[in-house]
């Protein structure tokens, strides 16, 4: 009998006696064959016998498996020869072995497998040995997943930049990640079984307003935030609950961020917001679309709308009506070509007013160079604007002011000797006598001519005004007086003075002047159609917050507006800008010089005043005039003077290169007592008073003079003579003033033409004497 019965025989054998009695062979060979697992006997490495699942589980069959070598089912021998001698080893030690390898099936595929084996015959090894052989491969999958999910889940869990720990009911930290092992500086053994109050804070106590606290109280998320004085830092805790099966807290699950940072920032953003809210500036941002997201409180005290009426609106919809087209167009365009736009634009308020703004959009893009916003910063520019012009004007107005007071000066000369040879030829003439009479037409032709330059100088500014303490409404009462009997019947005249307004330094006569200008103009405005001409006098107080849209440039302070309105035809912008110019006038040849308003504007700023005008085509037009008041104690009463001509016996030199001039002076002065020398040329009376200083008692000098002008000879004189009174008389100079002669030690400043009255009283004053 060979080998292979042999053993076949005994493991019959053996199969029978293990079975119980009352069972036999083949019960037992079909519980083996019907097994859920793979079982089969192998002696010496050679398979024996097998049941259907080895089969199942390496893809051949019984036939093929039995009689060959065990080796066929392992991927190499490298892996057989492990396998035996892992099973060689542990049935000497214990009889029995398990060890994890691997199959190859028929159709190649490699398979995990658990093999366990015992020996057939425990004192019989050689007789071969029985294994079970179970496909693990899923199982081991499994395990694997679980493995790598479960490294996963800490790689994870450490990898959190907050700090995160699962802490009992009893709030002991049972589980905590790396980060919070590198903020404690503690190992993950030296924060388990832990408080976090008493690693955070050395304490027993748990953190105030804990959140942890709450979630196991109600078993609900909760979050807040905890500033921990040992670290410095503020964490924004959050605490979620876990829940067994029968819905009871077993763990919760502990967040603690660190917004230490993050507070800062939030402290510098509100600061930021603050600033923008604070700024005087319009802030408005938008989207790419240009549909408004934020505007901040300066957009709504300029504009009048609120910030949800404009959020969600088109940049656009405050654009007015008369916008530059092509400058709009331009805009838009280098918006969205990425480029930053700076310009004027004007807009429409909430109340229906315009105003204008000096804007700057800036487009806003993102990481990969898309426009996601715009930022525009703009200013309401309207008064500067208005500013602007009332400057322009100024300039302009001071240039034919300098130019019609050049003009003037050659006019006073003109009209001085006129006027002077003319009064002393008649004054040789009986009363009767047919030449005085027309003499008489020449001097008042004169006067009149003296009137005309004289509104010239007050225009330009130069025509010192007879400025007294005076109350507005007793001048204005006066004037209505005088137009009610002018005024036709289709012209209602409406009269709103205030009667106790405080008192202003005013020329009352140019006062007048200004009231009649205004009031004869709105006359001829409203022509032969029915109108009203509204005179109307009140007190405003002017400050920093109430600026006067039409007349921004007017200080603080307390003035008189003096408004003069009427329904007339009123004027277009262009009429409207040159409506103050000299000579410019809109009535037919011959009805008007066009110094009318001109003058006005002059006397005005005279008086440290501003004028305004506003008008529309057939809707009229609209004077406001603001004068500065005075206290109530300068309020004083006008004194008379005497009408007496002072005479005088002293000795007086007169310097003009004005021949014609000088010698009617001189011949002026005669006739009231006084020895007079002239001289044209002030080199030559220079020389002449230098050689006996004693001689003369007092000077009236010229100021524009070739060789040496009145300044410089004065000043040579009062060297020579300190004390010496000198009287300085001109046509124009916008150089020279009262203030300014006095700073040279001139007594005494009159402009031509001047009168034989008001000469004879200033050499009395210069020369400190009373009156005769």
């Amino acid at each position: 009998m060979d080998r292979k019965q042999t053993v076949s025989k005994l493991a019959g054998k053996q199969l029978t006696d293990c079975l119980p009695r009352k069972k036999n062979k083949d019960f037992f060979q079909s519980i083996a064959l019907s097994a859920p697992v793979g079982i089969g006997f192998v002696v010496d490495g050679v398979i024996h016998w097998t049941n259907e699942k080895v089969t199942g589980i390496t893809g051949y069959t019984r036939d093929e498996l039995e009689g060959k070598n065990a080796c066929m089912l392992f991927p190499d021998k490298e892996e057989f020869d492990r396998v035996s001698l892992e099973k060689d080893q542990q049935l000497k030690a214990r009889g029995a072995g398990a060890v994890d390898t691997q199959f190859k099936r028929k159709d190649g595929a490699v398979i995990d497998i658990h093999l366990s084996f015992t020996p057939f015959d425990q004192e019989n090894w050689s007789a071969g040995e029985t294994f079970i052989a179970q496909d693990i491969t899923e199982r081991k999958k499994m395990k694997q997943e679980l493995i790598k999910s479960k490294k996963e889940w800490e790689r994870t869990f450490d990898a959190m930049p907050d700090i995160v720990t699962i802490q009992d009911r009893n709030l002991t930290i049972i589980r905590a990640n790396q980060a919070a092992s590198s903020t404690l500086g503690k190992s993950w053994n030296e924060i388990v079984g832990h408080h976090c109050f008493s690693l955070f804070r050395n304490d027993d106590t748990v953190c105030r307003d804990c959140p942890l606290i709450d979630t196991k109280k109600h078993f609900f998320p909760c979050s807040g935030e905890i500033y921990h004085e040992k670290l410095d830092k503020t964490f924004l805790v959050s605490a979620a609950p876990i829940l067994d099966d029968q819905s009871k807290l077993e763990y919760i699950i502990h967040v603690a961020k660190d917004i230490s940072d993050l507070k800062k920032s939030e402290i510098g953003r509100l600061r930021l917001a603050a600033a923008i809210d604070q700024v005087s500036e319009i802030i408005m941002i938008s989207d790419s679309q240009g549909n408004i997201q934020y505007v901040n409180p300066a957009f709504e005290k300029t504009t009048g709308f609120t910030c949800e009426e404009a959020i969600g609106q088109n940049c656009c919809f405050l654009s007015h009506g008369d916008q530059n087209t092509k400058s709009f167009e331009k805009m838009c365009s280098a918006l969205h070509g990425g480029q930053t736009w700076s310009g004027s634009l004007i807009n429409v308020k909430k109340d229906g007013s315009s105003y204008e703004e000096e804007a700057t959009f800036t487009p806003v893009k993102d990481n990969e160079g898309r426009i996601t916003n715009f930022v525009a910063v703009k200013r309401d520019v309207s008064r500067e604007k208005s500013l602007e012009k009332q400057l322009r004007q100024a300039v302009k107005m001071e240039a034919i002011g300098t130019l019609a007071g050049g003009i003037a000066h050659d006019f006073n000369n003109i009209l001085s000797a006129i006027l002077g040879y003319s009064e002393m030829a008649r004054a040789q003439l009986s009363a009767d006598d047919p030449v005085g009479k027309d003499l008489d037409r020449v001097i008042q032709s004169g006067y009149r001519a003296t009137d005309l330059v004289k509104q010239i100088l007050t225009f330009s500014r130069q025509e010192e005004g007879d400025f007294k303490p005076f109350k507005a409404h007793l001048i204005i009462k006066e004037v209505l007086k005088l137009l009610r009997s002018t005024l036709p019947a289709t012209i209602e005249l409406q009269e709103n003075v205030a009667t106790d307004c405080r008192p202003i330094l005013v020329d009352s006569t140019q006062l007048h002047q200004v009231l009649m200008n205004l009031c004869t103009n709105a006359k001829h405005a409203i022509g032969h159609h029915t109108g009203k001409l509204q005179v109307a006098l009140s007190e405003i107080e002017v400050t920093g917050d109430n600026d006067i849209v039409d007349c921004p440039q007017l200080k603080a302070g307390v003035y008189l507006d003096l408004e003069v309105s009427d329904t007339g035809c009123g004027m277009d912008e262009v009429t409207l800008s040159k409506v103050f110019d000299p000579f410019f006038t809109t009535k037919k040849k011959g009805e008007g010089t066009g110094l009318g308003l001109a003058v006005v504007h002059g006397i005005i700023k005279q008086h440290k005043g501003e004028i305004t005008v506003s008008s529309e085509l057939d809707q009229g037009t609209t004077f406001h005039i603001y004068l500065p008041i005075i206290d109530e104690e300068c309020f004083q009463a006008v004194h008379l003077v005497s009408e007496d001509i002072p005479k005088g016996n002293e000795r007086l030199l007169i310097v003009d290169d004005e021949q014609v001039l000088g010698q009617l002076m001189q011949r002026m002065l005669k006739s009231l007592g006084y020895s007079v020398s002239f001289f044209s040329s002030s080199v030559e009376a220079w020389e002449v008073f230098k050689s006996n200083p004693e001689m003369f008692d007092l000077v009236i000098t010229d100021m524009t003079m070739p060789e040496m002008t009145g300044i410089d000879l004065a000043g040579k004189l009062l060297d020579l003579q300190p004390g010496l009174p000198v009287i300085l008389c001109t046509g124009f100079s916008e150089a020279i003033n009262e203030m300014t002669v006095r700073s040279f030690g001139i007594c005494e400043y009159v402009t031509k033409p001047v009168d034989k009255y008001t000469l004879a009283k200033v050499i009395r004053k210069a020369l400190g004497k009373s009156l005769k």
